[in-house]
């Protein structure tokens, strides 16, 4: 039972960083009446999202590896809230989270406010597609693992399609044409994923798709090379590997356009491709920017100190991918990375 007295911590996002801060806050406070924690999260189970790659791929079951925040909360001594944050009362401290529905569109929670003595935003970010056009219409992405599964039923219709080309009868076809834009770490893994997928397709009964490449993918980066982020070293070394398992690598290639059937780059070049994925860029989810006076950058981040706490309100601290830290004696801000929200 919580008194008037208590300091109620609010944590808004159970990914990477959120839950864990979660988990060790919610053990160290366990049994301190003083002190509640509470970790409000749209959906109902975590998905480490570095793991998203291999739910698309088919070689990870999302089913399996889900934990489910109800669970976590009565193990761990914190509260789990379900419900999207839509708006920020900083004067009066309080969090609005919009209506929980559904999926036949049912209210299960009336549109609520939660109130909060310290305020923890770890909402993590979505991919950027620079309003490049096209992209919305004919890229996926994988930002979620609704995304990720969507991904994978989408993979598997088509090697359908390739199997029973005439619809009755199977029918040896030509290759999957995958194209990837963006060779960051998940552009890269998800990759090397699909590769590894594909030379195991024949043992599930794709027997009729080309034996010696049933996909063919190409990884497009804006970039002069791929996992931009790390040493040139690393990022040679993954790009010679790639080479070996014959995926084509386009680095400076900046994509213009995306149509039903190609992506078109800055050279002229139209890469044809099937299915195109989207991985490249990070931006902070777009509510963000008209939060109650809370600082943001051009891509939504929340402006942080050292310290995490925002910028506009010491009450109120942001981590992991929603917001920029600046770096001891950099100029730059601290990665998007799950490692840097750890």
């Amino acid at each position: 039972m919580y008194t008037s007295s208590t300091h109620r911590v609010v944590i808004v996002g159970g990914g990477a960083g959120g839950l864990e801060l979660a988990v060790r806050l919610g053990r160290k406070c366990k049994n301190l009446r003083k002190i509640s924690v509470t970790l409000i999260d749209q959906n109902l189970s975590h998905l480490w999202k570095p793991l998203l790659h291999e739910v698309a791929a088919g070689t990870l079951d999302s089913g399996v590896e889900a934990i489910d925040y109800l669970v976590l909360a009565q193990h761990h001594g914190f509260r789990f809230r379900p419900g999207k944050m839509i708006g920020l009362n900083r004067a009066e401290k309080l969090v609005a989270l919009e209506a929980l529905v559904d999926d036949k569109g049912r209210q299960i929670i009336p549109q609520s406010i939660v109130p909060y003595d310290t305020l923890v935003l770890a909402i993590g970010s979505n991919s950027n597609d620079f309003n490049i056009p096209g992209t919305k219409d004919h890229c996926l992405f994988l930002d979620s693992r609704h995304q990720a599964d969507l991904f994978h039923e989408i993979l598997l219709s088509r090697f359908l399609q390739l199997q029973y080309f005439d619809g009755l009868e199977p029918t040896r076809v030509q290759s999957l044409q995958i194209a990837i834009i963006g060779a960051g770490a998940t552009g890269v893994e998800l990759a090397a994923e699909l590769y590894h997928v594909s030379t195991k397709l024949k043992g599930f009964g794709f027997d009729h798709l080309d034996a010696t490449s049933p996909i063919k993918i190409t990884l497009i980066e804006a970039a002069p090379r791929i996992l931009q982020s790390l040493p040139e070293r690393l990022s040679l070394a993954a790009e010679k590997q790639l080479r070996k398992i014959h995926i084509e690598i386009l680095t400076s290639s900046k994509a213009l356009e995306v149509t039903e059937d190609a992506i078109i780059l800055d050279s002229g070049r139209a890469t044809q491709a099937q299915l195109k994925i989207w991985t490249a860029g990070i931006k902070a989810p777009e509510f963000l920017r008209s939060l109650d006076g809370l600082e943001t950058n051009h891509i939504n981040q929340l402006l942080v100190h050292q310290d995490l706490t925002t910028t506009s309100d010491p009450s109120i601290f942001a981590f992991g991918d929603c917001a920029a830290c600046p770096q001891p004696r950099k100029t730059q801000t601290v990665p998007p990375r799950s490692q840097a929200a750890h």
